[in-house]
């Protein structure tokens, strides 16, 4: 377990560094769903290598620019305020993990339409999203 979670954890420092790059906010998301799952077994905890300082240098600018939300304060599961089951293009990837069975409430991709290219495409919408999901995992690992 050492050497893969060393090499997916200095990947993610890498990511973390980049600051202000959107490009990197989908790798941050599903790094943060694997960190919050971890973290609920105990045994595993001190062997995780995560670069805490750079998730919270990063976690903090974010907050920053995210001009005053708290939304992420909440503990309900962030979604779209608009028709309220938006989903990131990356939960589509991950969703059938193990360890992402517990990220999302209960029937989230109950009625998800079956196009893969209309599924994976970013909306404009989903940037605010992802922002808010990172911060609120920011807050639950915390």
């Amino acid at each position: 377990f050492y050497l893969p979670a060393r090499l997916a954890f200095n990947t993610l420092a890498v990511f973390l560094q980049r600051v202000g790059d959107e490009n990197v906010l989908p790798h941050i998301h599903v790094m943060l769903i694997f960190v919050e799952a971890l973290s609920k077994i105990s045994c595993l905890k001190p062997l995780l290598a995560v670069p805490w300082q750079k998730v919270v240098d990063f976690l903090n600018t974010l907050a920053g620019k995210s001009k005053g939300s708290t939304l992420h304060q909440n503990s309900e599961f962030p979604h779209s305020r608009t028709n309220g089951t938006e989903h990131c293009p990356e939960d589509f990837l991950i969703r059938r993990q193990i360890w992402a069975q517990l990220y999302w409430p209960t029937g989230w991709f109950d009625e998800v339409k079956t196009d893969l290219d209309e599924r994976l495409f970013t909306h404009l919408s989903a940037r605010k999203l992802r922002v808010d999901r990172i911060l609120w995992l920011g807050v639950r690992i915390a």
